[in-house]
Formats: structure tokens, sequence, C-alpha cells
């Protein structure tokens, strides 16, 4: 099955100059994958239980392509099972592994062009997790700061404790802010709100503290 065109999330279409090929999904001899991304279900009889009489009866599960459904972070997956077991997997660590080789232990499953709902195999590599924060800098896909679901700051509170930190230290932004000093520390080195940046423009003679924004009374 030759699909000539995919779109994107934006409805752009982009031409395909290669066949589908199909294997079978490793570990789960039931199912192909193609490079596309499509999951197949092959017919089979299994064996379950009857729940009333607790008897074993044998049925027969019909083949077909699997639909898929979309996770809360808007990766598509599929469900797939095996004697004892029923799992959803990401339609992309499924042509991954497939396609590409089991993802090696501290890595991750990249997008190269940064669409989480293109699972084909071109689109896929196993990389470290700086690669893949790299994609999402490059693509602007990056969750940071304020947008972040459970994020306890706001941007213009970072802010103010980026200016802070230009003439206090970590223990004097801690006391003035309520914020915690290993958080404070962490702003400091970057290590967490990194993409907050306060230039000389922007520093006040007295940075000010925001209202209402220090340690609990």
């Amino acid at each position: 099955m030759f699909k000539p065109a995919v779109a994107d999330e934006e409805g752009n279409f982009t031409f395909r100059t290669y066949e589908e090929e199909w294997r079978l999904v490793p570990e789960y001899p039931d199912y192909a994958v193609s490079n596309y991304g499509e999951v197949y279900s092959f017919p089979r009889k299994i064996v379950r239980l009857n729940s009333q009489s607790g008897q074993p009866n044998e049925i027969t599960v019909r083949g077909g392509m699997l639909n898929h459904s979309l996770s809360v972070h808007g990766y598509p997956r599929v469900q797939l099972s095996r004697p004892g077991e029923k799992i959803k997997k990401y339609v992309h660590s499924i042509v991954a592994e497939t396609f590409i080789g089991p993802r090696p232990d501290g890595m991750e499953t990249c997008h190269n062009d940064g669409i989480k709902t293109n699972p084909e195999a071109w689109n896929l590599r196993h990389d470290k997790p700086k690669g893949n924060n790299s994609d999402m800098d490059k693509h602007g896909t990056r969750v940071k700061g304020e947008d972040i679901s459970n994020a306890r700051y706001t941007n213009e509170e970072i802010r103010n404790v980026k200016m802070l930190l230009k003439k206090h230290g970590v223990m004097d932004v801690s006391r003035l802010t309520g914020i915690p000093q290993p958080q404070i520390s962490n702003i400091k080195t970057g290590h967490t709100w990194k993409h907050i940046v306060v230039s000389e423009q922007q520093l006040p003679l007295d940075a000010p503290v925001k209202p209402g924004f220090g340690p609990p009374k």
C-alpha cells in the first residue's frame, strides 16, 4: 500500500518518494508495522476465560489496521496485546525499535522534524536527551518556564530574581523572595530558567522586589 503524501499538523502535504515497507514488531509477533507508522494486527485465535463460567473460550480476533489515538502529550499510540499483557505503546517507539533497533539505555527516540504526529521511520533516531532538547529548541516545541503546567513561578518573577542576583548574593535573594536557596542557586547557574535573560539595559539602579513576592508572613 503506497500513500503518495502525508499531511503535517497544519495540513501541508509532503510527497513521499519511497515505498511502504512492512516488518514484524519485535516481541509482538501478532503485529506488523510499516515505515509509514501504520500498525497492522494479524487475524488469530486467542483463548479467554468466560467471566461467568470460568471456562476457557476460543475467540477469533479479526485482523486489520489499528487506529491511532493521541496521548495527553500529543503522540500517536496504539494498543498491543500478547498472552497476559495489554499495553499502549507510542507508534514512533514501535517504528524506531523495528526499523532502527532497540533504544539504548539513556537514549530517547527523537523526531527530526519536530512533529509529534509524524512517526515515519526516516523521521526518527535514537539520541541523547541533550540532542532531543536541541531539537525542541530548534523547532520551538520545548515547554519552558511558566508554560509548564506545574510551574511555581512566573517568567516575570524569575526575571526579578535574576535582576536581584546582579547585586545580591544567593542567601540575600532567597531571603528577599522566599525562594529556597538551592533553587536560587540553580537559577543563578542557569541550571533552571536558562531561557530568562536579563540584559544590562533592563537592570535598574536598585532592582525592586515584586509586590507580594517574598517570604510568607
